[in-house]
């Protein structure tokens, strides 16, 4: 797969993944809204509860993890027609990596503030290195 050609990426090329509301073209971080323990959250109590609850915190500030984990399944289909993942498999997916390759982060505050551009740039790295040892 020539990468210089990201760019240029067709709907119908997209990695598509299968929800009760119909297909989706990648994912998205609002599916981990229905299983945080605290989706009403607001102002101080956020703060408070981002700590303990990593679904409100994928939810909240997990748009990077999102989007270099559907660059990664785009990237790994190999010039295949694009595969049809349940959300159910997507989001096991996403947790995984976010919990070994992309972390959210804290800001100098101690509040989450999401994917440091480093880490997004190390583990996109480290991802195509192991491509192109295979």
């Amino acid at each position: 797969m020539n990468y210089s050609t990201i760019a240029g990426i067709r709907k119908s090329d997209y990695l598509k993944v299968h929800t009760d509301l119909g297909d989706f073209c990648g994912g998205s971080q609002m599916w981990w809204k229905p299983f945080s323990v605290y989706p009403s959250a607001r102002g101080f109590r956020s703060y408070l509860y981002y700590r303990r609850d990593a679904a409100y915190r994928m939810w909240k500030f997990g748009c990077g993890v999102v989007a270099l984990c559907d660059l990664e399944l785009y990237l790994d289909r190999s010039d295949e027609p694009p595969q049809l993942k349940s959300r159910e498999a997507y989001m096991t997916y996403v947790d995984r990596l976010r919990q070994e390759k992309y972390p959210l982060d804290r800001g100098l505050s101690g509040y989450v503030i999401g994917l440091k551009p480093w880490k997004m740039t190390r583990g996109l790295r480290e991802y195509l290195q192991q491509k192109q040892g295979k």
